[in-house]
């Protein structure tokens, strides 16, 4: 992560099951229009990248008629501007191996006899 300023920037939970990976980042503060998400893959594991353009910490904040100004000398959000979040997941390939020989015998799953 980039300029995190606090423990909630960005939070992340991540679930599996036998397809892949389902992802859920908390982004409360972003604009949805320029949010772009990309995955590479290494051959030890896979990164999702998350980039977008953080709106928290702004000077100014208008509410329909009102306008609210920042007063907080250490707000816990990122600053104004571009951010970036990687999350790091397991290889898939080595994973689905290992889960497929479970309640198996090993020895036997790669071909020696017992």
């Amino acid at each position: 992560m980039k300029n995190v300023y606090g423990p909630v920037t960005a939070a992340k939970s991540i679930y599996e099951d036998d397809e892949g990976f389902l992802i859920i980042v908390s982004l409360p503060l972003v604009d949805p229009e320029r949010v772009k998400v990309t995955w590479r893959n290494t051959p030890t594991h896979g990164i999702v990248k998350i980039s977008c353009t953080s709106t928290a910490c702004e000077p100014f904040i208008k509410r329909h008629d009102r306008t609210f100004k920042l007063t907080d000398p250490t707000p816990e959000h990122c600053p104004p501007g571009e951010f970036v979040r990687e999350v790091s997941l397991p290889n898939r390939s080595r994973r689905r191996q290992a889960r497929s020989f479970q309640g198996r015998d090993w020895n036997n799953a790669r071909g020696f006899s017992t």
